[in-house]
């Protein structure tokens, strides 16, 4: 299932927050989001970003972590956000930490997101923190 939103959001290179500092080799672009009611997080491959190089195998492969080829990669991404995570993390809530640690991150450093526009296909959602979470992979998204 699809679906849309236009809503400010942070985008950038995604490594689970070690050290609080992303790696900007890491092979998944991370959007994050939020309304008053719902926490959006996007994951998907940089290799589709606009303007990034093709990798060849050798680039696309970080460790053991395959970069991510299309929407199909539900489970690639999910591993990604659990890295770093207690063994017995859940899904819903490693993707509503990872989407508030950037929100985060963006508002201490004064960064305003950029409100942009996305069609995403629908990997999972469930509830944390008192909001509706969704987790999705893009499919489009532009600046507005």
């Amino acid at each position: 299932m699809y679906f849309r939103a236009e809503l400010p959001m942070h985008w950038g290179p995604y490594r689970h927050h070690d050290g609080y500092e992303y790696d900007p080799n890491w092979p998944m672009v991370w959007f994050a989001g939020e309304t008053e009611s719902t926490i959006i997080g996007l994951g998907g491959s940089r290799r589709h970003m606009s303007g990034e190089r093709g990798w060849t195998l050798p680039d696309n492969v970080v460790g053991q972590m395959p970069a991510f080829s299309s929407r199909s990669e539900g489970d690639a991404i999910i591993d990604v956000l659990l890295t770093g995570e207690p063994e017995d993390a859940e899904v819903i809530p490693a993707v509503a930490r990872a989407t508030n640690w950037a929100l985060g991150v963006g508002a201490t450093r004064g960064i305003t997101p950029p409100k942009v526009e996305f069609l995403a296909l629908r990997i999972l959602e469930g509830e944390a923190y008192g909001k509706h979470v969704v987790l999705g992979s893009p499919i489009f998204v532009a600046e507005l």
